[in-house]
């Protein structure tokens, strides 16, 4: 069991420090979390790039064996669209984080997935203590400004 605080002769400016840091912790795997969300969220948005590139191929073939190139491009203009941007993802992903394959990419995903979830469990874990930790001194009155200090320091 918790020694109360007012036994620990713990000043209210240094519990309200300890309360600050709890504060900036829990901030910080916010932002941590919502990096990490951003990012799932833009490979998400890259997550058919492989398959895109790979299958394009016969379209860059038959353009390649084309004698007028500038129309073929007029009429597959939407194919060609998706080429250039599932290269550039590609391109992007080899940059970056050094993914250079489908398979890489979807283990990459799931491990940022997972820390989703790690992160979540921490964050949820620690609200849930420092809630639990604040409800409970309330009930033994320690924390309240009034009497943290008026009780008889045994």
């Amino acid at each position: 069991m918790a020694v109360p605080l007012y036994k620990e002769n713990i000043s209210l400016e240094e519990l309200n420090e300890v309360e600050i840091k709890t504060e900036n912790l829990i901030d910080n795997f916010e932002k941590q979390l919502t990096a990490i969300d951003d990012e799932i969220f833009d490979f998400e948005k890259m997550k058919d790039c492989f398959s895109i590139y790979k299958n394009s191929y016969p379209l860059i073939t038959d353009y390649k064996k084309s004698d007028d190139k500038t129309k073929f491009k007029q009429e597959n203009y939407y194919q060609f669209k998706q080429y250039d941007m599932a290269k550039r993802n590609i391109n992007f992903l080899k940059k970056h984080y050094g993914i250079d394959e489908e398979s890489s990419f979807h283990y990459k995903l799931s491990l940022m997935k997972m820390s989703v979830i790690y992160f979540m469990a921490a964050l949820e874990n620690g609200m849930k203590e420092q809630e639990n930790w604040s409800v409970k001194n309330e009930k033994e009155g320690n924390c309240s400004e009034e009497n943290a200090w008026t009780k008889d320091k045994n």
